[in-house]
């Protein structure tokens, strides 16, 4: 008999732990929302950068005259010395 009595009186204690609650989860996730957003345009930067470098190789590529890829895995080098005589030029 006193059992509506009791759920009427603990209702407004119930809806303010509930408002509290998704006030509360929402600030969190404003937080979170706040973080990955930084995150986000720090690896945007990073991708930039990524991508800046790859057009400079590809520039530095052009310039020397070698392509990206040699055909049959061969590897481009660059002398450094060569000897006095014809012998040690091999």
């Amino acid at each position: 008999m006193l059992h509506p009595l009791q759920r009427a009186a603990a209702l407004p204690g119930a809806l303010l732990a509930t408002v509290g609650d998704h006030f509360a989860s929402k600030r969190a996730l404003t937080v979170e929302n706040e973080a990955l957003k930084q995150r986000l345009a720090e690896t945007g930067a990073k991708a930039q950068g990524a991508a800046t470098v790859a057009q400079e190789n590809e520039r530095l590529r052009a310039l020397i005259g070698i392509r990206a890829r040699a055909e049959g895995g061969g590897i481009a080098v660059e002398v450094l010395y060569t000897g006095a005589t014809r012998s040690s030029r091999s």
